[in-house]
């Protein structure tokens, strides 16, 4: 029994085929084992989104039925208080109609694209506005089909970005693949386009961009980005 295990060790030992084969074999198992566990995290990071989800969903109900509570009793209040001001069932009606109302979708930005710092005139007109916004894409020899309208609060101090609506995401695509060409422009180089963000999606941008400028901070002689809503390394 020594003698065989001896031989059979000098045969191993001597036989770097049979070595080699060991090695392959023993890479494969960790291989396995590693690519088994990735497999369990990313079970538990599911997990994780699920459980997330249903407490966010079990939060939504919780204040939907808080409002349709509060709105029952608004309802009853008035009722009882108002009675020569308005009928009892119209108002029943108006808050019936509050409480049962489904929540919109978000709207449609598929299409949509927003223009930042073109000058805004005193009394620009909804042609006028329109005139200037075509001039921007025949700088980028593209004629879309659009309609166009300022968003926000008119002030002197600021200039209001402007919302476009294109006929197809194509052409949306096309256009803010062609942007940065305005910057070799004398009257639009201060003008750039994006797309039109949801409230969500604005708020993880200016997160993104908060911790880009602490990266940058920390470590001056790297180069961050936002793209394609992550944060990039740029190559020095």
């Amino acid at each position: 029994s020594t003698q065989s295990t001896g031989i059979s060790r000098s045969f191993i030992t001597e036989s770097p085929g049979l070595a080699s084969i060991c090695e392959v074999d023993g890479a494969r198992k960790e291989r396995d084992d590693l690519l088994k566990k990735t497999i369990e995290l990313q079970d538990k990071v599911v997990a994780l989104q699920d459980q997330l989800i249903s407490l966010q969903s079990q939060q939504l109900n919780k204040v939907t039925d808080t409002v349709q509570r509060d709105l029952r009793s608004f309802s009853a209040v008035v009722t009882q208080n108002c009675k020569t001001v308005m009928a009892p069932k119209k108002i029943q009606t108006v808050v019936s109609k509050v409480v049962e109302a489904k929540p919109t979708k978000d709207c449609d930005r598929s299409k949509n694209l927003m223009v930042f710092g073109l000058h805004e005139s005193v009394q620009e007109s909804a042609t006028d506005l329109k005139d200037k916004v075509s001039e921007i894409f025949e700088n980028l020899d593209e004629k879309p089909l659009l309609s166009v309208k300022r968003v926000g609060l008119k002030t002197d101090c600021k200039v209001r970005p402007i919302v476009v609506t294109v006929e197809s995401r194509t052409m949306l695509l096309a256009l803010l693949k062609k942007a940065k060409q305005l910057r070799a422009t004398e009257k639009f180089s201060r003008v750039y386009l994006s797309r039109d963000l949801s409230p969500e999606e604005r708020r993880e941008r200016r997160s993104l961009y908060r911790t880009v400028n602490e990266l940058q901070r920390e470590n001056p002689e790297r180069n961050f980005r936002v793209k394609d809503g992550t944060i990039q390394i740029m190559q020095s």
